[in-house]
């Protein structure tokens, strides 16, 4: 019910308000988990790193564990996928169906600002390269 003299959008406003605080809150809080993922440190130029992938963090970021600990689950950026454009909206699904919980080699091949940059490869494959395929973008769709 609304108190007399309270204009119609102000009943509305203070119950959307909280909503979107928690929402808020709930975001910060995924971001801040997605962020701590991955833990270990990027590798030197020339390494080579084998595991599952057990993350992929966005178009161009697949987190390797290279053991149990998350200490041990080094991020990675993919040299051979598109950084913009319609990549970046329809590429994590695509990563996601392209390499998400397969055992992958990847040789870093420079280190730029704290980030290892890397080729990830899956049964001799590119998994940059694959999932840029129209049937694994297709499949791609269906992971959120």
């Amino acid at each position: 019910m609304q108190a007399p003299g309270t204009p119609t959008g102000m009943v509305a406003g203070a119950k959307i308000l909280p909503a979107l605080v928690g929402a808020a809150a709930i975001l910060s809080a995924s971001a801040a988990a997605e962020a701590s993922v991955c833990t270990g440190s990027p590798p030197a130029k020339g390494a080579e790193v084998h595991g599952p992938v057990l993350h992929v963090t966005d178009a161009r970021r697949v987190c390797v564990a290279t053991g149990a600990n998350p200490a041990d689950w080094i991020e990675l950026r993919l040299a051979d996928v598109p950084g913009r454009g319609a990549w970046t909206h329809e590429g994590r699904g695509a990563l996601m169906a392209a390499a998400f919980s397969e055992n992958v080699t990847c040789t870093v091949l420079r280190r730029r600002r704290g980030e290892a940059l890397a080729i990830c490869h899956l049964d001799g494959v590119s998994i940059g390269r694959r999932a840029q395929q129209s049937d694994i973008v297709a499949a791609g769709r269906a992971w959120r």
